[in-house]
């Protein structure tokens, strides 16, 4: 019996533990005889591509990963029903036509990510590998509430194409470097696959065939809780089909019923959690022009002057005590700070300790009158990670008032997920997303 498989009959042998479940598989990817540089037809993940960003995507090269994780279907192709169909017969075609390849044998991949932020130029490790799809609440942690429309959106691409087409973005744990340094002492010289889609943005993935060092990193992750980071429709989705096909393929070892991960360590010097700020609409003016009065029933509030730049209300922000919940509010009159001065309940958990909470609960509900589902209604409230994109829809009278928030710590967001609860909509944004079409897992290649 080889080494790996060693491994698996260990994997099974735990069967009922409460512990993830971690397995190499035999990724499909680009051929690097026709793609060495994969920055032609590697595409950000679907769910931050618009319209115009997709045609661009899928102009660049007629084998652009955009084609099948955002397919549309090609007009008058009577043999193509929708675009599910299409983006399954792309699939096939590539791999007939040796576009894409499966690995040899299976691997655990190493995917860094080197990008700049903020003048700085960081570098995020990752693990690519499979996690075994269970309920959410033992060793798959999520932090987020998910929405029906995204998951159904997912599930009738997975079935056409009978693959996971993007990863999960998981965290782990690992203040001692354990895995970390497992990882690079087996880390190979050369990258099998590398992309840089635009300049200072370098993805490259490294294979992992060793089969000592591969159960010695996947036993190391079999001990540690995964957190999702992103991803949270797509997991939900995984698991929803894994369950549907079971009753036709009851095998523990399906490749369907394990989802493609990228793991990285929540220590990880290259993670990096970036804010959504808040651009309010369709307010009532004698609610928006009451605001800055009624704020100081909760909170300490500083007016600064109203041309303040973007950079310079974060760098206040960042200043503020971490420990109280602070923001800043813009309109086209006033630019206002805001720190929490009455006290929570100490019974609560650890999300009402959220500035993100604490702006959906006493602004946005309270002050703004808005109820559930008029935060998830974009007429009234909409998105952004850029700080400057927000003040400017103030500017422009796009929005009444934009929300400028501070990027969550991770200790936040891991305490929330171990409490069980979830954060509001649109809590956190992690930057950059990995890349898609550098690795697929497609179920009949895997094991």
């Amino acid at each position: 019996m080889t080494c790996l498989a060693v491994i698996i009959e260990y994997r099974f042998s735990l069967w009922g533990i409460s512990m993830p479940d971690i397995s190499p598989f035999r990724a499909l990817r680009y051929n690097p005889n026709i793609y060495p540089d994969l920055s032609k037809v590697a595409s950000p993940p679907y769910d931050v591509i618009s319209q115009v960003h997709r045609e661009e995507l899928s102009n660049r090269c007629e084998h652009n990963a955009v084609r099948i994780t955002l397919p549309a279907a090609p007009s008058g192709d009577t043999e193509c029903a929708d675009k599910y169909t299409h983006a399954a017969s792309l699939l096939e075609e590539w791999i007939r036509d040796d576009i894409l390849i499966a690995e040899d044998r299976p691997a655990l991949y190493v995917y860094d990510h080197q990008f700049e932020l903020h003048g700085k130029t960081l570098t995020r490790r990752g693990i690519c590998c499979l996690t075994r799809l269970e309920e959410f609440g033992e060793n798959i942690l999520p932090h987020e509430h998910t929405m029906a429309g995204p998951k159904i959106d997912r599930l009738r691409l997975m079935e056409a194409c009978q693959a996971h087409l993007s990863p999960i973005f998981m965290l782990y744990k690992d203040p001692t470097r354990q895995i970390q340094d497992l990882i690079a002492q087996a880390l190979p010289e050369t990258p099998v696959a590398c992309a840089e889609p635009k300049p200072g943005d370098r993805n490259a993935i490294y294979a992992i065939k060793d089969s000592e060092a591969i159960g010695q990193i996947a036993a190391a992750l079999h001990e540690r809780k995964f957190y999702i980071a992103d991803g949270h429709h797509r997991y939900e989705t995984y698991l929803n089909y894994a369950k549907a096909r079971s009753r036709e393929n009851p095998s523990p070892d399906a490749p369907f019923r394990f989802g493609f991960t990228f793991a990285a360590a929540a220590e990880d010097p290259g993670l990096v959690i970036l804010p959504y700020h808040r651009m309010i609409k369709n307010i009532p003016h004698e609610t928006i022009k009451s605001l800055p009065e009624n704020l100081n029933r909760d909170f300490a509030v500083k007016a600064i002057p109203a041309d303040t730049s973007a950079n310079q209300i974060e760098d206040l922000l960042e200043a503020s005590a971490k420990e109280t919940p602070t923001f800043a509010l813009i309109s086209n009159s006033w630019i206002l700070v805001a720190s929490l001065t009455t006290s929570r309940d100490p019974s609560a958990g650890p999300r009402e300790s959220l500035d993100v909470t604490t702006v959906e609960q006493l602004i946005l509900k309270n002050l703004f009158g808005l109820n559930h589902d008029a935060l998830d209604d974009d007429s009234h409230v909409t998105y952004t990670h850029e700080a400057e994109e927000a003040i400017g829809s103030v500017r422009s009278g796009e929005c009444q008032v934009a929300v400028l928030m501070r990027p969550m710590p991770i200790e936040q967001l891991l305490d929330v997920a171990e409490a069980g609860e979830k954060m509001p909509r649109k809590s956190t944004f992690f930057s950059p997303k990995p890349w898609t079409g550098l690795l697929i897992h497609y179920f009949r290649h895997s094991s």
